[in-house]
């Protein structure tokens, strides 16, 4: 921010700065620090009127300055404590600045206030409902209360159920709740609408391989690798297939699987964790310890629990579960929770 703060200081009175242009104009054509600018000058003008507050707001917002953007909004509140528009933005700027239980309350507020609107703008009231209670079931899932999004996600769905994002989010969360018969219906609808998805295979693929059936997981797998999609997509396709042929006791090649799948992603920790396990029930013990140490390192919390949970309950051998769970407690959580420290 070094750059703009010295420009603003020299830059041409010339530079598009003219008293008819209105901060949201600049913004829907992209001149963000330009709409911010001419906010400053309104802000420093009538310092104590919302409006030049909110354009500031927005303008920091489109910069993707979301803590500045709070402030900026809340200092609009104050001179406008009523305007439902400003606590609509403050709530995305809660949310995109990761401050979720922020962003829950102020969605929470509009949603008991955007009623009492007059009657006219019933139609345009749905739809800022709408987004209301679909920024409060995000936050909820970032939160880890998926039980509750999932609730908000579903109402909306049946209210629009040919949307596919709705779609979509419902079947992600239904896969993480571990519900996957509902989670399989909904993503037989999605490839319906979109048979050309990578995505959407990966989710049969996953649902298959959570719920044992390997050979199914890898030939959904195999379906998305044909598919014309993004690198973080094939990657989760090849892990699938590591997974299924590790859970199948085909070692060997599910350590090619999980190498390729390592090729295009090397800084996720799940794969390394993986990879590790698969080593070990190669005997090789000493890539077991290496690769362990690297998944721990690079591994977020809930994707480390993901995988294994899977290793630990249906891909090694029933007899191997219990040694593979104390395993997993002496070697990988205790070092997480020394790494969290």
């Amino acid at each position: 921010m070094g750059f703009w703060t010295d420009i603003t200081k020299v830059v041409s009175d010339n530079w598009a700065l003219h008293s008819n242009q209105s901060v949201q104009n600049l913004i829907d054509d992209g001149d963000d620090m330009k709409a911010l600018m001419l906010a400053n000058k309104k802000v420093k003008k009538w310092p104590k009127n919302a409006d030049p507050w909110e354009d500031k707001g927005n303008a920091l917002f489109e910069l993707e300055r979301f803590r500045e953007s709070i402030e900026a909004y809340k200092k609009a509140q104050k001179f406008a404590e009523d305007n439902l528009s400003t606590l609509f933005s403050l709530m995305w700027a809660y949310h995109e600045s990761e401050q979720f239980e922020e962003a829950i309350n102020c969605a929470e507020e509009l949603i008991k206030k955007l009623p009492d609107l007059e009657k006219e703008a019933e139609e345009e009231l749905s739809f800022a409902i709408d987004d209301c209670l679909t920024v409060k079931g995000d936050c909820l899932s970032h939160l880890g209360k998926d039980s509750q999004a999932i609730k908000i996600f579903q109402e909306l769905l049946e209210d629009d159920p040919e949307n596919p994002s709705l779609v979509d989010t419902c079947a992600d969360l239904l896969i993480d709740l571990k519900k996957y018969k509902e989670a399989a219906k909904l993503v037989d609808k999605l490839i319906e609408m979109d048979p050309e998805s990578v995505e959407n295979f990966n989710y049969k693929s996953i649902i298959a391989l959570r719920t044992g059936k390997f050979k199914e997981s890898i030939k959904f797998a195999e379906k998305a690798l044909k598919l014309i999609g993004e690198d973080v997509q094939y990657t989760s396709s090849w892990e699938c297939i590591a997974a299924s042929q590790f859970g199948l006791g085909n070692h060997k090649d599910a350590k090619k699987s999980i190498e390729k799948s390592l090729q295009l992603d090397k800084e996720a920790g799940q794969l390394w964790i993986l990879s590790a396990f698969i080593n070990k029930a190669l005997g090789k013990e000493d890539d077991f310890q290496k690769e362990l140490e690297i998944g721990i390192s690079l591994g977020e919390k809930d994707e480390l629990e993901e995988v294994l949970d899977d290793i630990s309950n249906s891909l090694v051998p029933a007899k191997e579960r219990k040694e593979t769970e104390k395993l997993i407690q002496d070697l990988v959580w205790s070092k997480w929770n020394w790494k969290s420290l």
